[in-house]
């Protein structure tokens, strides 16, 4: 099988499975559920992911490639922007992601359930964490290098960021509310810290 088939194939599942486990979770999602939902012939499946904890991890790892294409896309990379408009552009995206489909919010917080009961799972995760924190550190860096920022450390205003943002998006999972303020609020409050002093 050609490589490009190969991948359209193993997408072609991914995606199917990133909406099972979005609809109804990791314990209750089956390999069977996803098989009819990929369209795909249970060999099929198998070849490309030998278990649902395999598969499992695939889609942790395949959402979060797409969500930092998706962010590095939407950050302007011009030359005429400063470090910290570039910076602010990218929290800006950052926040238009955890405001879309309500659906995924009980997914991302299954990755961390299963990531505390799976090792495969937690090993995926925890590459998605790092090089997030290292895109975010990098913009924090390249502004307090280009003397925007306050001097800081890179890798824990990142964290810190990375944080606050899984905690409001733990607060969208106990019901319905306009998350736009809190998220504008926290990209204020980060910039004037960093543009601070």
């Amino acid at each position: 099988m050609k490589q490009d088939v190969k991948e359209t194939r193993r997408r072609q599942i991914l995606d199917a499975a990133l909406a099972a486990f979005a609809a109804n979770g990791y314990d209750k999602t089956t390999m069977e559920d996803i098989r009819i939902a990929s369209d795909v012939s249970k060999g099929t499946l198998y070849l490309y992911f030998d278990s649902k904890e395999s598969l499992f991890a695939g889609v942790v790892e395949f959402m979060f490639q797409n969500l930092l294409a998706y962010l590095e896309e939407m950050t302007p990379a011009s030359e005429s922007l400063s470090a910290a408009e570039k910076f602010q552009a990218f929290l800006l995206a950052l926040n238009e992601v955890f405001e879309q489909d309500d659906q995924r919010v009980g997914l991302y917080t299954d990755f961390f359930v299963q990531a505390w009961q799976l090792d495969s799972v937690r090993d995926v995760l925890a590459e998605a964490y790092h090089r997030y924190i290292a895109v975010l550190a990098g913009m924090v860096q390249e502004g307090i290098d280009a003397g925007e920022f306050r001097d800081t450390d890179a890798e824990i205003m990142a964290r810190i960021i990375l944080g606050t943002l899984d905690g409001v998006l733990l607060q969208k999972l106990l019901g319905p509310t306009d998350f736009k303020p809190v998220l504008n609020q926290l990209t204020e409050i980060v910039m004037r810290y960093l543009q601070s002093g």
